[in-house]
């Protein structure tokens, strides 16, 4: 349902930014251009590219986030064609011509970057007499996903898109089909039907035609074999690029009404002009597009407008939506390790409990929770469920700041999949997706975290908690604990979901897209389960017949896992064991697809600590000992939690140069840095000056050698792997920290410790260690260990 989602939030950020520039009266001839920009494959944004309008000798740039906004621009005409063209390094040029510019409204672009050039063009005014072709349904394919179940009166949650990418009919053109928000459908349709500079009421008509066309289809199971409709005028032109502010009103005004014929939803025709109707035979049964206009600009009402076009029709507002989810809280105790328990464990912080934030319900966390139970009159128990939650929950909303933001936040880009900085500040771009999850979850959309949104938020599947403890739990463990027994997996039957919700990062993420790519399917491999890795999964399920869900779960793992050993070489599925091997289980290996020696060494010694047979060959009870996720399992991770809940280490949660508050909310501050690792995520470089954007690893060695140094010194860390340093700096690669504090003292050259700091970095195995007395470090040391 999500598959476009993060596309989707600008359309309402940038319209904040318009409303932002535009607070004296706008001049009556300015029109707006916005967008973000990302890329095809990853669908993740792309900063620095390049936007220019041609016509207007205009350019703009995109952000970290991959916006990019123009000020207003002013027409000479009402309406004005432009081309607009976007560039960036690593990427085709990507053009979209006849693009309409209209005075008193805002033109927002969704560019998607691919290797080569993409050119589209805007369809003109349908001036001219054409057919839509009712073609039969072509029945020799299977069918890709299977057809939404919808009503009569309840619209659709999503509706199957053949994209062709071309606006004319071409029922042989190549395609592949996307499954697309219905809602988010039909505001790509209206604007390539419709005039956005048409009035609000021939756009409200159209915005009725166009949804119940689609609803329709997806009614009839759809008009094709393995979808519902074309993404052309063998159907409705389908653009996801563009969309205008009129238009999406249009839709969004409209979306609670529905036209139907005895309670029937009915292919709704329409043409350029209503003569084509008649001479098509569609009589009484097709709207006229431009007569709609003309009905409007003489003050006819949309409902009216579709009476006047569809026969024995009735237009009514009784679309019925499902009723909003019940809270679903879930409930955990000591000895349980999931995602839920880090959250309850933040939330339990912003009361003022100290706990440790490492998603895993040790002793220490239930002694807090039975703290904040004794504190709120609740039954003390030591457990977090249906009673905790909505007391331990906090409301947040617009304007509001500090952790309980931050977990919001988190929790949306993390498990539901938004394109949100981590900035624990609640602005637009929060509550523009604060809002948009509430709607796709029939919550009541007001863009405030209370205890329904938030207990959507949290809503797991995860597995029940094991039975309350009889007896007083055992003292923690001492720490470092001793080596595990190796305890065989029966039957191989370990095998985690990993969905665009669930799980939806980490090295099993790199390892599906391994395997993914071994068996054919082109993506990038980032780590990230976006909208492509879900597609490339639903593809790979309907052709090995699985249920097609796009969810990597037991069935998908024994189906896509691939049995390999000494002797293969330059192999997708060898890089797969190997990227597990050395990210999850801490080996050193190179990612380079060849079983040699090293590989076979890593194998045997893995197999020998899980219990299983050391022979070298990577099978199904290899490869789900490989992907159980189980606590401790990733030793960067816990180097990371360990780092961030060290007394003796603080990191700092802003950039200490430049000033601009803008660079703080990139999640690369240290803070972020140490919080993505600690939660299995990859840290993020900062994108402006020098930075180069993107993500890294942090280093193991790196890791282990600040915790070391922690038993020495007290010290403040500002920098890892954000902020602008030189073009090549270590830093942009996971390797190397910048400490400006030492033992509560500044460093400078009067520092009584830099030096000894200095000297311990080095015997822990830095290899680039500077501070004063070098240029540019008169006010910090720098510690960084070798290149990876």
């Amino acid at each position: 349902m999500k598959k476009v989602l993060f596309l989707l939030l600008p359309a309402l950020i940038f319209l904040g930014w318009r409303v932002a520039a535009s607070s004296a009266v706008p001049d009556p001839n300015a029109a707006w251009l916005v967008g973000i920009v990302t890329a095809q494959e990853s669908g993740l944004p792309v900063a620095k590219a390049q936007v220019s309008v041609p016509r207007f000798d205009l350019t703009a740039g995109s952000d970290a986030q991959g916006r990019f906004a123009f000020a207003p621009i002013l027409l000479a005409e009402a309406v004005q064609p432009v081309d607009v063209v976007v560039t960036a390094p690593g990427y085709g040029t990507w053009t979209i011509q006849n693009v309409r510019l209209v005075r008193q409204d805002t033109l927002i672009l969704e560019p998607a970057l691919q290797a080569q050039e993409v050119t589209l063009t805007m369809p003109p005014p349908q001036v001219l007499a054409w057919q839509r072709p009712l073609l039969a349904v072509n029945s020799d394919a299977p069918p890709a996903y299977p057809p939404v179940i919808a009503s009569d009166v309840t619209p659709p949650a999503t509706i199957r898109v053949r994209i062709t990418g071309e606006t004319a009919c071409n029922v042989n053109a190549p395609y592949y089909v996307d499954v697309v928000d219905f809602k988010e459908y039909v505001k790509h349709v209206l604007p390539n039907e419709w005039i956005a500079s048409w009035p609000a009421d021939s756009l409200r008509a159209g915005a009725i035609a166009a949804k119940s066309y689609g609803w329709y289809w997806v009614n009839q199971g759809g008009k094709w074999s393995d979808a519902d409709v074309f993404d052309s005028t063998c159907d409705q032109v389908y653009n996801p690029a563009v969309s205008y502010e009129s238009t999406n009103a249009a839709v969004d005004t409209t979306w609670g009404w529905r036209i139907h014929r005895n309670g029937q939803i009915f292919q709704t025709f329409y043409r350029a002009y209503y003569t084509q109707c008649q001479d098509a035979g569609l009589e009484g049964n097709c709207m006229g597009q431009w007569d709609s206009k003309w009905l409007a600009d003489d003050g006819v009402a949309w409902q009216d407008i579709l009476l006047s076009f569809y026969d024995n029709s009735t237009v009514s507002q009784d679309v019925i939506f499902p009723d909003p989810l019940p809270a679903c809280w879930p409930t955990y105790q000591q000895g349980t390790y999931q995602l839920n328990v880090a959250v309850a464990q933040v939330l339990l912080r912003a009361h003022g409990y100290t706990v440790p934030v490492d998603g895993i319900f040790r002793a220490s966390t239930r002694a807090a929770v039975e703290a904040f139970q004794a504190d709120n009159g609740l039954p003390v128990n030591g457990i977090v469920d249906a009673a905790v939650w909505p007391a331990l929950v906090i409301t947040v909303q617009q304007g509001d700041s500090g952790l309980p933001v931050w977990l919001v936040q988190f929790l949306l880009k993390n498990r539901h999949n938004y394109n949100l900085t981590l900035d624990g500040v609640f602005g637009p771009a929060t509550d523009s997706a604060v809002r948009d999850f509430q709607a796709h979850n029939l919550l009541t959309v007001d863009g405030i975290v209370g205890s329904q949104t938030w207990s959507v938020l949290v809503c797991s599947n995860d597995p029940p908690a094991p039975p309350s403890p009889t007896s007083t739990p055992p003292p923690p463990t001492p720490t470092p604990p001793p080596p595990p027994t190796p305890t065989p997996i029966p039957g191989g039957n370990c095998w985690p979901i990993h969905s665009q919700t669930t799980n939806n990062s980490g090295p099993n993420v790199y390892a599906i897209q391994y395997l993914l790519r071994h068996h054919g399917y082109s993506l990038t491999i980032d780590g990230s389960y976006g909208p492509t890795t879900a597609s490339r999964v639903t593809s790979f399920q309907v052709a090995h017949g699985l249920t097609a869900d796009g969810i990597v779960g037991p069935n998908t793992w024994q189906a896509i896992i691939v049995q390999v050993q000494q002797g293969v070489y330059n192999s997708d599925a060898v890089r797969a064991v190997q990227h597990l091997l050395v990210y999850k289980y801490g080996y050193n290996l190179t990612i380079d697809g060849d079983f040699g020696p090293g590989t076979d060494g890593a194998v045997r010694s893995f197999q020998s600590s899980k219990g299983l047979s050391p022979d070298g060959i990577v099978g199904p009870l290899t490869w789900s000992a490989l992907v159980c996720l189980e606590p401790g399992t990733s030793p960067r991770a816990e180097l990371a939690n360990n780092v961030i809940n060290h007394a003796g280490i603080s990191l700092l949660p802003f950039h200490p140069s430049p000033p601009d508050p803008i660079y703080n909310e990139d999640g690369a501050t240290a803070w972020d840095n140490m919080l993505d690792t600690a939660n299995g995520l990859m840290a993020q470089n900062s994108c402006y000056q020098n930075a180069p954007c993107g993500q890294t690893y942090l280093d193991v060695p790196m890791l282990q050698g600040m915790l070391a140094l922690a038993n020495s010194y007290t010290y403040r860390v500002t920098s890892i792997a954000g902020g602008s340093h030189s073009v090549n700096s270590r830093h942009y690669v996971g390797v190397a920290f910048d400490v400006d504090i030492i033992n509560g003292i500044g460093v400078s050259g009067s520092n009584p410790y830099y030096a000894s700091f200095m000297q311990t970095c080095v015997n822990l195995g830095a290899t680039e260690v500077l501070g004063p007395g070098d240029p540019g470090h008169s006010t910090h040391v720098h510690c960084a260990w070798p290149r990876p």
